[in-house]
């Protein structure tokens, strides 16, 4: 399957394709064993004005979209980036900042890519440089058995996110062996 394998709503030709909230065109894309609601079809060029004020324009080099009824933590549906290869056996999940602050903003899903720096290059060709926070890996397996066992926002554990944790947890248990100091009289 490749990325253009789109099962169209107008395939029927019965009705008109369903538009996004932002009015692109949507599609519906089966891949990595998950449906796919694809608004950014590749070439799809995005233009406007950045935190910054300064003009951007954007092409889509690959399908963007998000995976519907899957809420992510900014209130939306999560979203993800559709990468060509479709035997990727992992998925990249990106900390996406607020360009205007640098704070965080929400994950963003990477799929079909075969490495992290591919995941990270295709990201950084479709955000400003400031909206990068870091990036994380976990199987394509574990990403399923994640998104089955939500049960409201969805926040992908990655691998870096779950040896950051044994790292904190491993100095609490540091900082709780420390002896107290005699009381002084």
């Amino acid at each position: 399957m490749t990325p253009l394998d789109f099962i169209s709503a107008a395939a029927n030709g019965t009705r008109k394709a369903p538009r996004h909230r932002d009015g692109q065109p949507e599609s519906i894309l089966q891949a990595f064993g998950l449906t796919i609601h694809v608004d950014r079809h590749e070439g799809t060029v995005l233009e406007g004005m950045g935190a910054d004020g300064a003009p951007y324009r954007v092409i889509q080099r690959v399908p963007y979209g998000y995976l519907p009824g899957v809420l992510a933590d900014d209130g939306e549906d999560f979203d993800v980036y559709v990468g060509p290869y479709h035997d990727a056996e992992n998925v990249y999940v990106v900390t996406q900042c607020k360009a205007s602050t640098g704070y965080y903003d929400e994950p963003k899903g990477m799929l079909g890519f075969q490495n992290a720096e591919s995941a990270e290059a295709c990201y950084r060709e479709h955000t400003a440089p400031a909206m990068f926070g870091r990036i994380g890996a976990l199987s394509l397996d574990a990403f399923r058995e994640q998104l089955a066992a939500c049960r409201g926002v969805f926040r992908p554990e990655t691998d870096e996110d779950a040896a950051e944790c044994a790292a904190l947890d491993d100095l609490e248990t540091e900082s709780t062996d420390v002896p107290e100091p005699d009381a002084q009289p």
